[in-house]
């Protein structure tokens, strides 16, 4: 019985270091949390624009493209060879405030203070002619429409005016 409680105790210590070394990564609780708060969320994450990605050590993000037996394949702009050992994946989510927005097509877009076409005008993205599109800091996503950071107010954009990636090369 006494070998039993010490296997148990220390796999309840193992899984809150893991716990903890997660919640330092900053992403483990904020999931866990949208999940308790809200039974849809993973139906919101289902619908929501998502992305892999590698992220080094270093502290670096690129697309995940695929792997071999030694490394992952990226992109940033052109493509990368990063070793596993060096590296992880994970998917990441518009709904969760990851990612950039920039217009699918030139020209100007409102963004709103709600999201609702009827409600007040926050600002706009561009997309120059001849430029790279502005690009927008995602901080959340439901319904169709992204909710962006414009110069430190939220905007709301409806998903069929814009390209959402997972990280930004602009």
């Amino acid at each position: 019985m006494k070998k039993n409680r010490k296997i148990i105790i220390a796999a309840a210590t193992v899984l809150v270091l893991v716990l903890a070394a997660l919640a330092v990564r900053g992403y483990i609780f904020t999931k866990i949390a949208t999940i308790v708060n809200d039974e849809a969320a993973w139906d919101l994450r289902d619908a929501s624009p998502q992305r892999k990605v590698i992220i080094t050590e270093g502290g670096m993000v690129a697309r995940y493209l695929t792997e071999d037996e030694d490394n992952y394949i990226g992109d940033i702009q052109d493509t990368v060879w990063i070793p596993k050992s060096k590296a992880m994946v994970e998917t990441w989510y518009a709904c969760d405030g990851r990612g950039v927005v920039f217009l699918n097509n030139v020209g100007t877009r409102p963004a709103y203070e709600a999201p609702d076409s009827l409600s007040s005008v926050v600002g706009d993205l561009k997309f120059e002619d001849g430029y790279c599109p502005d690009s927008y800091d995602v901080v959340g996503y439901r319904d169709g429409w992204f909710a962006i950071d414009m110069s430190g107010n939220v905007g709301y954009v409806r998903e069929e005016y814009v390209w959402w990636d997972a990280i930004d090369t602009n």
